[in-house]
C-alpha cells in the first residue's frame, strides 16, 4: 500500500531521521576526535540542500577541519579560485551550475585537490560521468560517515 505524506509530515519525518542519523553518527563516530585530527585542513562542501550540508558538517566538525559551504556549482568554482581547499565534497545536481561542470572548471586551474562526488544517482553511467568530469572518487547518498572519513583520511595522508 502506498503511503502519502503532507509536506509538513514529510519534513517531520526527515528531521526525525536526521536526528536519529545524527545520534547514530555520534555514537559510531565518537572516535573521530581521536582518530581523525585534521586541524588546518579546509573542506568545501558544494551542496544546494541545507539538510545535506548540515549532515556533512556534523560528520566533519569533530575532526577539527574547517568547513565552507557553496550552495551551487558556480559559487564552488568562485571559491576555489580564491581559497585553498584540501578536499571538495561535490554534489552533482545543483542549480546555476551542476557539479560535473563545476568539477571540469575547477580542474582547469587545480588538478591536485581531491573532488569527491556525492550524489543520489547510483547508476554505473553516472559514476563514469563523474570520473570523466575529473572527480577523484564517487560516494552514493546516503553517505556513510565511516566511509567518508576513511576516504578523506586516505587523501590527507598523500
Amino acid at each position: 500500500m502506498n503511503q502519502f505524506y503532507s509536506l509538513k509530515q514529510a519534513m517531520e519525518l526527515s528531521l526525525a531521521s536526521f536526528h536519529f542519523s545524527n545520534a547514530e553518527h555520534k555514537e559510531s563516530n565518537s572516535h573521530a576526535k581521536v582518530s581523525y585530527a585534521w586541524e588546518g585542513k579546509t573542506i568545501l562542501v558544494a551542496e544546494d540542500e541545507e539538510f545535506n550540508y548540515l549532515y556533512l558538517k556534523e560528520i566533519l566538525e569533530p575532526t577539527m577541519v574547517t568547513v565552507l559551504w557553496a550552495m551551487d556549482g558556480q559559487l564552488a568554482v568562485e571559491l576555489c579560485r580564491k581559497v585553498h581547499f584540501d578536499a571538495i565534497l561535490m554534489d552533482i545536481k545543483m542549480p546555476r551550475m551542476n557539479g560535473l561542470e563545476a568539477t571540469k572548471q575547477i580542474r582547469s586551474f587545480n588538478r591536485e585537490v581531491p573532488v569527491i562526488a556525492q550524489t543520489a544517482y547510483t547508476l554505473v553511467d553516472d559514476q563514469e560521468k563523474c570520473m570523466k568530469a575529473g572527480c577523484s572518487c564517487y560516494l552514493a547518498k546516503p553517505i556513510s560517515s565511516k566511509v567518508l572519513l576513511s576516504i578523506l583520511d586516505e587523501y590527507f595522508k598523500k
